[in-house]
């Protein structure tokens, strides 16, 4: 299971991070669905591998929602969007899972 989340931090950190892209953020995406599916493979039902599957699923929602945000707002940049977009100004985002 520390295998699995070291991979999960590792990929937000390399493809959902501060700077990211479409591409990135869907390589992320599918990164975090084999580490899922690996994980409901072989469920021990320890209050560690459910701390794993929750941080998967909230790190699934953070790359959708990431996603649908198609500009660059405060610290977080979007190489394919790296300007900020009026109409995303209070707008809030809601990725679809």
């Amino acid at each position: 299971l520390e295998r699995l989340v070291a991979a999960m931090q590792a990929t937000l950190t390399r493809r959902a991070g501060v700077v990211r892209s479409a591409e990135s953020l869907a390589e992320a995406a599918a990164d975090l669905d084999r580490l899922a599916r690996t994980l409901a493979a072989d469920p021990t039902g320890s209050v560690r591998h459910l701390e794993a599957r929750n941080l998967v699923e909230v790190g699934a929602a953070l790359v959708a929602t990431a996603g649908e945000r198609a500009e660059s707002r405060g610290c977080h940049t979007r190489s394919d969007f790296p300007e900020t977009a009026d109409d995303m100004l209070v707008r809030i985002v809601i990725g679809g899972h």
